[in-house]
């Protein structure tokens, strides 16, 4: 767990990024389906039940880190986790997952989630080489987000979704860890 203060220009309330438990999981669920509802983060078209929340969190904190950023008024702030990339064992990178309660932007939260994900993704999986973000070109706050974590662009598919009547293209940005560089 770690507590953080201040950050950048504007003054972040206490924050603790830790691990999160099935207690969290109404209000990660809360942040999750703002999304689907509200934006092309993700092209989920049907908001997660409760049950298969629990499902997605279980699969996931077996073998990788989900954590949650807590603030001190906001309770839940945001969340990330890593999962796998693609089925093939061969494969030595894991797929990065991050969302931010739409009231929590803008503050410095992204990058202690993310700071904190990395490293804990490597301590728990250090046989992966790296990491990949998969983004809506349409979203630039999160390509803009991903270069300053020093991930790179990898490679584009053209009209890869279809959400809100419209086709979207989709990016894959690459994060090398420096040791392998």
């Amino acid at each position: 767990m770690f507590h953080y203060g201040k950050h950048g220009k504007r003054a972040v309330k206490m924050v603790r990024i830790r691990e999160a438990s099935p207690a969290d999981l109404g209000k990660i669920r809360e942040i999750y389906n703002y999304y689907i509802r509200n934006s092309t983060a993700t092209f989920r078209e049907n908001e997660y039940s409760q049950k298969e929340i629990l499902e997605k969190f279980e699969a996931v904190r077996r073998i990788y880190p989900f954590l949650v950023a807590v603030d001190e008024t906001e309770g839940i702030a945001g969340f990330a986790y890593i999962s796998r990339f693609r089925d093939p064992s061969a494969y030595r990178l894991a797929e990065t997952t991050i969302y931010l309660s739409p009231h929590c932007l803008h503050r410095g939260l992204g990058k202690m989630l993310y700071e904190e994900l990395i490293r804990m993704a490597r301590e728990k999986r250090p046989d992966l080489t790296g990491l990949v973000a998969c983004i809506t070109l349409e979203n630039k706050a999160s390509i803009d987000f991903h270069e300053k974590m020093g991930f790179l662009p990898s490679g584009t598919l053209p009209k890869a979704g279809f959400k809100f009547q419209r086709f979207c293209d989709v990016g894959f940005w690459h994060y090398l860890y420096p040791d392998l560089q």
